[in-house]
């Protein structure tokens, strides 16, 4: 099995609405599809970290206080919060949600019915909205079955921080 985190650092340093991005989500998409094949979820489970990232974002921009109540980090809350704004910006909502851990690395998924193009369309928003706390990925197969797609938010703070094998050379390097 493979670390991940290389191609997470490669979607995180790409253009938001850029083609690259999109082409890098699509790969990276594939590659997980054949590596990492619907990881069980808790369902209708929302992550601490989830949750203060969207409180930093609401707290930061007065648009996105329209989508809840305020002082709410309750998870169930939260969850809703973030699928009224998807809505909004006519993107698939959360569904079938719950968090997950893919190669070691704690994430937040839905798996709704929806295309490959709302699935670019939905990272690119959460990547325009949470970056740099959230690294927005996709499934084109999820657990929940036929006919959905697994949005996938990796926990930046876990997810861009060098595995052991990465940072080997580094500490050989300054030794030697």
């Amino acid at each position: 099995m493979e670390d991940i985190k290389p191609f997470l650092r490669l979607i995180s340093q790409d253009p938001v609405g850029s083609q690259n991005l999109d082409v890098d989500l699509r790969v990276f998409a594939d590659w997980l599809d054949e590596d990492h094949p619907g990881t069980p979820v808790r369902w209708a489970h929302t992550p601490g970290w989830l949750c203060r990232a969207w409180w930093d974002l609401r707290t930061a921009n007065p648009k996105l206080r329209d989508f809840g109540q305020q002082y709410q980090l309750i998870g169930p809350l939260v969850a809703t919060e973030i699928s009224s704004m998807l809505m909004a910006h006519h993107c698939p909502w959360l569904d079938h949600y719950g968090s997950t851990t893919i190669a070691g690395i704690p994430a937040f998924v839905s798996e709704p019915y929806c295309d490959i193009l709302a699935c670019l369309k939905e990272c690119n928003l959460f990547r325009s909205c949470f970056k740099p706390e959230i690294v927005p990925a996709f499934q084109n197969y999820s657990e929940w079955g036929c006919g959905t797609r697994r949005i996938i938010l990796f926990h930046a703070a876990a997810a861009l921080t060098p595995s052991s094998m990465e940072r080997a050379p580094a500490i050989v390097s300054a030794v030697g």
